[in-house]
Parts: C-alpha cells; structure tokens; sequence
C-alpha cells in the first residue's frame, strides 16, 4: 500500500489521473532496473482545472508518489515541485518571462547544480499565442529538460479550437498525456465539507448537508469561485459562528444551526460581493 497513490485515489473530478496513476503504478514496479540519471521515461502532461481545483496539493502528492515509487524519475533540489505562472510576453518585447523561470529554476536547485523534479508552468496567458515564436522558445527550453523533469502545463481554460492548437504545440515538442480535472457537484463538496467538519469534533445531519448542498450551488456560480478552499473557508466561518456562543452543547448540527449560512443569506450575499471586488482590483488566486 502507498499512502500517496491512495490519497490520489480519493481526490473526486481526479478520474482520468487515477487511471494515469495506475498505469504508472505498474510501470514502477517494470522499472526495478532504472540507475540514478537514467531519462524520465514518464510523459508529460498538459492538465486542464478548474479554478479552485487545488493544483499546489493535487501536484505535491503526485510528487510525494513518484518519489516513494524509487524506480519513476530522480529528485534533486530544494522543493519537489516547482510552479510558475508565465505570463505573456508579446513578441515585440524581451522574452523576459524566460529568463526568469530559468532564474527561478536555478534557485529551486539550490546548492545543488541541477533541478530535478516537477515543473508545473500555468499557462492560460499564453492561450490563443502557440504559434508566436516565445512560446516555440519556451517548448524549445522545456524539451532540453524533459529528460529530468516532470512537465506539467495546466490551462484553466476549456477545451477549445485555441487550447487543442496549444496541444498540438507543445506535443511537437514534449510526449504528453492530456489530463481533464473537474471540481465535484455541489453535493460532493457538502459531503467534503462534512468530512472537514470533523476535525472540530462537529459533523452536519441530513437537513444542514441540504442548506449547505444550496448554498455552495449558489457559491459555484461565481465567476471565480475557488472550490475546495471556498467551502474550507465556509466551514471554518460556521465552525467560528456556532463554537463562539456562550454554550455549544450540540456536535450535530442542523439546518436551524447554520440557518446564517443558507442560500439566500447576508454571508453568501456578503461572500458574493467580496469576490466581485477582489476581481475588480485584479486579485487572481488558485
């Protein structure tokens, strides 16, 4: 058993890496012959998400994985995995953007004097821009290292025409699997959010899991919704509210208990217009 490979397993919108997962599972068991240096024979991945999908945690445990397995591909370096979002660089000024993920990578090595691990490189700014010559300078970069590092591109656009061409790109330079990620119902995030709960020693019954099934429907329609850490954020304010009383005898909390936090509420109100300032002022968060 691996506890990695099962927390993976657990991850809900994650179907198609579990079936990747598994595969690589089998592989590592193949490659009991692999010395240290040899190619990653891993491909890479192109991995579409939904804002709020959890990217940081999805990918750390993807590298906790591949390194308990020994035999899929070395690690040296200060971090594990290493993210960069490359923002646009229009052709007709410094490819600047390069230059400071080579940067950025050589401090990820630290005293070492090579990066090996996972490279994940958000690139929704480059969507609609494949064919301009920075982003073939960028695949060129990524290809002279796929043999030491696991590439992971995530778009957080869907599948389009300009996404498929951006595809078709990078897999003239780079071997690559396409991943598609896909946050869960809103009834599966009240069943997370019950889960969470726990920790607090608290769990909902049937008629909170319903408020709370409408209310983070209601949260899913904004534009910038953040998923997991949006109904993390929801719990820790009921948990606040409801543990803050002068008696909280209760472990069981009802529809009447959170009533505050039901869809038609001031704080999913409130919570609606936060999140149309902070996009307002530019704040763009994972």
């Amino acid at each position: 058993m691996n506890k990695y490979y099962d927390e993976i397993l657990q991850i809900k919108g994650a179907e198609e890496l579990h079936t990747l997962v598994s595969k690589w599972d089998r592989l590592a068991a193949n490659l009991k012959g692999r010395t240290v240096g040899a190619p990653i024979v891993l491909p890479d991945i192109i991995m579409y998400t939904e804002h709020g999908f959890g990217n940081s945690h999805l990918l750390g445990l993807l590298a906790e994985y591949i390194e308990s397995k020994k035999t899929l591909m070395d690690f040296f370096g200060d971090v594990k995995l290493f993210e960069f979002a490359m923002s646009y660089c229009p052709p007709e000024k410094s490819f600047s953007e390069l230059t400071r993920l080579m940067d950025s990578i050589r401090a990820a090595a630290g005293y070492r004097n090579e990066y090996k691990g996972l490279v994940r490189i958000s690139l929704d700014q480059w969507v609609g821009h494949h064919s301009e010559k920075y982003f073939f300078e960028l695949m060129e970069y990524l290809a002279a290292h796929t043999n030491n590092w696991l590439i992971v591109l995530t778009l957080s656009e869907k599948t389009d025409e300009r996404t498929r061409n951006l595809e078709a790109t990078a897999s003239m330079f780079l071997r690559t699997e396409v991943l598609h990620m896909h946050l869960p119902n809103a009834q599966n995030l009240a069943e997370y959010a019950n889960e969470y709960m726990e920790q607090f020693g608290i769990r909902f019954d049937g008629s909170a899991l319903d408020l709370l099934t409408k209310s983070i429907d209601k949260l899913r329609k904004i534009k910038y919704y953040h998923g997991y850490r949006t109904v993390e954020m929801l719990c820790n304010d009921i948990v606040y509210s409801v543990m803050s009383e002068a008696a909280f005898p209760k472990t069981v909390l009802s529809a009447a208990d959170i009533k505050d936090f039901s869809e038609d509420s001031d704080y999913i109100k409130k919570t609606e217009i936060e999140s149309s300032k902070r996009i307002a002022l530019g704040f763009r968060t994972e």
